[in-house]
């Protein structure tokens, strides 16, 4: 059953592909929506998990988030396991008498990502060369050239006591990114395949307004449901591309470009060159 079901869904590839026997014309007046919406669910998930795979090889950089877990747990490393940090009356302080420096774990920007320095002045940050800084009255960032101080005085933190054992929250937080670090991995594929539906409809009615006077009986159901085949070409490429590294200018309209000429072709197929099947 699931050899046949394998057979079928390659032979449907290859029609959508290169359509012959009619293909276009069935799709047209025979085939139900449902099969070809599962058609496009089977394709965009298997070509999504190959580009994950490719990812996680090293060959790609297509999908970020897969390298977010390894850069948590690398900063992670860098706290101290017993670090605690005290918040007194609007005051930082910590159980270390020296400064707490964690690096950029990004090997294409390194340097300095946070420091904690209980006795460091604004302008300090320019010396640890850092984006965040942590005084013992100020929160302060960089941005554009510019800093951004928020003193812990403005907030609730002024009238409590509070210490943090930062060492501990940070290792039991690296069980929850990595729970969902896995999570996204799952639900990825499913997620851009439902986007990848509200785009391709979104390009049938573009498409079918484009045709409304030009094909006669044309329908925007059908329309939508032979772009489900029609976008295999385009999908099948830019799946290529990412496997392969090659950072050609498939954006999102360029992309979007394609599939309209791949279903306006599909859609002459089926109008005008196919005869109703018998």
């Amino acid at each position: 059953m699931v050899y046949k079901q394998f057979k079928t869904f390659l032979r449907v590839i290859r029609h959508s592909i290169v359509p012959y026997d009619n293909f276009y014309g069935k799709i047209l007046h025979k085939t139900k929506l449902a099969f070809s919406i599962k058609y496009f669910f089977a394709l965009s998930i298997l070509l999504v998990v190959l580009e994950l795979a490719s990812t996680f090889t090293g060959l790609t950089k297509t999908y970020p988030f897969v390298h977010v877990e390894t850069g948590a747990r690398a900063i992670i490393e860098q706290i101290p396991e017993d670090l605690v940090v005290h918040f007194e009356k609007g005051v930082l302080s910590t159980n270390y008498d020296r400064p707490i420096i964690l690096f950029n774990p990004d090997i294409t920007t390194p340097g300095t990502l946070l420091v904690i320095d209980q006795y460091a002045e604004d302008k300090k940050i320019y010396e640890y060369e850092t984006r965040f800084l942590l005084t013992g009255k100020k929160f302060i960032t960089r941005s554009e050239g510019r800093l951004m101080s928020f003193e812990y005085s403005g907030n609730n933190l002024a009238s409590q006591s509070l210490s943090l054992n930062i060492g501990t929250l940070a290792r039991s937080a690296a069980n929850s990114i990595f729970g969902l670090y896995l999570l996204m991995i799952l639900l990825c594929p499913i997620a851009l395949t439902l986007l990848g539906l509200i785009s391709l409809y979104i390009t049938s009615i573009i498409t079918f307004i484009l045709c409304y006077r030009i094909i006669p009986g044309i329908r925007l159901s059908k329309v939508f449901q032979i772009s489900l085949h029609a976008a295999t070409a385009p999908l099948i490429l830019k799946a290529l591309l990412t496997l392969v590294g090659l950072s050609l200018p498939m954006s999102f309209w360029w992309f979007n470009a394609m599939i309209i000429v791949f279903l306006l072709a599909a859609l002459y197929e089926a109008y005008i060159l196919s005869s109703r099947p018998e």
